[in-house]
């Protein structure tokens, strides 16, 4: 090696030196572009992961595909993700002899596997013919996969639960509101008619009659918030009228109520039917 005056650079003195300066070079570019493919591999299943709408099986291909572009050899590469009892592959995958895998733990459960397979045969390298980085990627998938399905699972079953919060809620209303129209405002206005029948009997200039009609009156305002307060919770229509109609009757009342009017649009879904759980939603 030599050293130009101006430099503390080292540089190759003779050919069998510059031979060997060319092929480390080579190598350290070649490792570079591996090392990129892999931290390429893991962003892009972090960016594909980011599509939360995007169904859990599609993804688990999505990333199948990934990784087998990832590998050393990627013409001749494949991969497959299984989950349980269900795979997700490669559009090229076939199980061969030149196999590398990774456990797929979920809260300290295995629940499946990544592998990478050749699809013919390559040298030897640090393990079988997969590089020790490539065996260090493939764990790091594994994880990755691990906790992304973990929070889908999780997330289903916030969902899940807030469904059934949902639902709980509605019945209890329901329920609350069936007690006040079908017991309570039923059984007040029982006491008013029994008001009004012993009103008739009291003299018609005498305090009690007065009295008797005060009382019969604020009965009758009773009557009335409880109702409302019971079509509050339940609106009548909404089970045999369905959405559409039940909000252009409660509008209606609104404005009869309130004396401001209100414009409903529903263009196209007066004869689309709703399923419970999305009119109370």
């Amino acid at each position: 090696m030599t050293i130009r005056p101006d430099s503390t650079e080292e540089f190759p003195a003779s050919k069998e030196e510059w031979m060997i300066f060319v092929a480390q070079s080579r190598k350290t570019q070649h490792d570079l572009l591996e090392r990129i493919k892999e931290l390429n591999c893991l962003y892009g299943i972090s960016r594909l992961a980011q599509h939360r709408e995007q169904p859990l099986n599609e993804l688990l291909t999505g990333i199948a595909d990934l990784i087998r572009s990832s590998w050393q050899y990627p013409d001749i590469s494949c991969a497959s993700i299984r989950l349980g009892d269900t795979r997700h592959n490669s559009g090229n995958f076939a199980r061969t002899r030149w196999c590398q895998s990774s456990p797929i733990v979920i809260d300290a459960d295995e629940c499946g596997a990544v592998e990478v397979c050749y699809l013919e045969e390559r040298p030897d390298s640090d393990e079988g013919p997969f590089l020790r980085e490539e065996r260090s990627l493939i764990d790091a998938v594994a994880d990755q996969i691990g906790r992304i399905v973990a929070q889908r699972r999780a997330e289903e079953q916030m969902r899940a639960l807030s469904q059934e919060l949902i639902m709980a809620q509605e019945n209890e209303r329901q329920r609350i509101a069936r007690e006040l129209h079908d017991h309570l405002a039923q059984d007040l206005s029982l006491a008013r008619a029994e008001l009004d029948r012993i009103g008739c009997g009291l003299p018609e200039n005498g305090p009690w009659r007065a009295q008797n009609g005060a009382v019969a009156e604020r009965l009758g305002t009773a009557i009335r918030s409880i109702r409302d307060l019971a079509y509050g919770l339940l609106p009548p229509g909404l089970t045999e009228l369905g959405l559409v109609e039940t909000v252009l009757a409660h509008c209606e009342d609104f404005s009869l109520r309130h004396g401001i009017a209100v414009d409903v649009f529903a263009d196209g879904l007066g004869g689309v039917a709703f399923d419970f759980d999305t009119q109370i939603n």
